[in-house]
């Protein structure tokens, strides 16, 4: 019994932040800007591992804040250097290489001070699923929910602003708030799911629904649900995978699952255009 409680608390958990991770995907590609989600995703590890040295703690409550600023910061520094004339791809790639490595270093230093609390911190590289304690579902499924609110009441916003950012503050809208807007939704999604995909495989949460539902829907308003749906099976078929053969972590198989779906629907638009 208590093991189909623990399915149950991950399945929900996992729902909410994968849905949450999709709508706000669908908003940045929109915005063409999905580099954004990896940016970050790599951007918070310096965070997490320093504040697991301040707080001595791996509850997400804890290292949360310090994980926002890191990430925040990763993304100034790619925006800085796209400034001062990089190629934003090749600004992307400087910046999350550098606080991932940072990252790194940091958790071999923690990894190397021989403090007991360190045990199981490593799930922030990969993620683990089952590893998640029922009051960090709590807290990340409330931070779920806020991010789907935000964007049901801000969808006009948000859609007129990356649709047609002239026409947008032509007629009042402010596109610089909706940028920061979806940064700080990108971060939170970051932030819930870093734990249940590791810093690795979370950008997958926030892309790979967006391709997968932009090649069967041809209306934006359409894949909203369409992403929703994509996340959530994936979610639920990796979730079981990992239930019955634990030995295979939650978070890598949810990517497969999403990827799957995102290389079937390339697959489906490229043999539909050569009939």
């Amino acid at each position: 019994m208590s093991d189909f409680l623990t399915l149950g608390w991950v399945l929900a958990g996992l729902a909410l932040m994968g849905v949450a991770s999709a709508w706000t995907g669908l908003f940045l590609s929109l915005k063409g800007d999905v580099l954004s989600g990896d940016v970050l995703a790599h951007g918070v590890l310096p965070g997490i591992a320093l504040g697991f040295i301040f707080s001595g703690s791996k509850e997400i409550y804890y290292l949360a804040p310090a994980a926002f600023l890191s990430g925040w910061l990763t993304l100034e520094a790619r925006d800085w250097l796209v400034r001062n004339g990089i190629r934003s791809d090749t600004a992307a790639a400087m910046a999350l290489s550098v606080f991932y490595g940072l990252g790194i270093v940091l958790m071999s230093y923690i990894r190397s001070s021989g403090q007991g609390a360190q045990s199981g911190l490593d799930r922030f590289l990969f993620g683990s699923a089952a590893a998640i304690l029922p009051e960090e579902i709590i807290f990340s499924s409330l931070l779920a929910l806020s991010i789907l609110t935000l964007i049901r009441w801000k969808y006009h916003t948000l859609f007129l602003c990356f649709f047609d950012r002239e026409w947008a503050q032509s007629i009042g809208f402010k596109p610089r708030k909706a940028d920061r807007m979806i940064t700080l939704m990108t971060l939170a999604c970051v932030v819930i799911g870093v734990q249940m995909a590791g810093v690795v495989l979370m950008s997958s949460f926030l892309i790979a629904p967006a391709i997968a539902a932009s090649s069967w829907v041809p209306s934006f308003r359409g894949r909203i649900p369409a992403v929703a749906i994509i996340s959530v099976l994936s979610i639920l078929l990796a979730t079981l995978i990992s239930f019955y053969q634990p030995q295979m972590p939650t978070g890598p198989w949810v990517v497969v699952v999403l990827s799957a779906f995102a290389f079937l629907g390339i697959a489906t638009t490229t043999w539909v255009r050569k009939l």
